[in-house]
């Protein structure tokens, strides 16, 4: 039997937790906004509201190449929300304040179109070109790219929620 390299890799999960005022709504177009600006296709598969608590999880897909797609998950739980009245620049605003917390984290899919699927001869070639054709590549740019995304992600959600006044 032929070991088989892993066709997918996750990252590990990024925690952000955030107790202040947070704009649900907001966040989750900014996550969007930053999702297709980095050529990832969006989509939304949960929001659960209760009275006082959020649940939303969406991701985004890019396929890097014809070989190689990233996916970004996003998950979001907020609690212990309630609605407020802030004074910005002097006009009065309705925002939320609550607590946050937020999971990033991404998962690389290889031979996403399934080219090498089928028979033991295909994945014995596959196997071999993981091994010795794209390993370098694999394990020190497609990862860490996606890491990089995963973390900027993460970051870029950090200082929009810590921007919210």
């Amino acid at each position: 039997m032929v070991k088989i390299f892993s066709l997918e890799w996750t990252t590990p999960p990024l925690v952000y937790k955030h107790k202040g005022f947070l704009n649900i709504p907001e966040l989750v177009k900014f996550v969007r906004g930053w999702l297709s600006s980095e050529l990832y296709l969006f989509f939304e598969t949960k929001h659960v509201h209760k009275s006082d608590e959020d649940e939303i999880e969406v991701y985004g897909k890019r396929k890097l190449n014809e070989y190689v797609q990233y996916t970004l998950y996003v998950e979001m739980k907020a609690e212990e929300i309630s609605e407020v009245e802030i004074v910005k620049e002097g006009q009065k605003i309705k925002t939320q304040k609550g607590r946050i917390k937020v999971t990033v984290h991404g998962t690389m899919n290889l031979d996403w179109q399934k080219r090498f699927a089928g028979n033991k001869f295909l994945q014995y070639i596959q196997d071999f070109y993981h091994r010795y054709i794209i390993k370098e590549k694999i394990e020190d740019v497609w990862q860490d790219h996606l890491m990089l995304k995963a973390v900027t992600l993460k970051s870029k959600i950090q200082e929009k929620l810590e921007s919210e006044v």
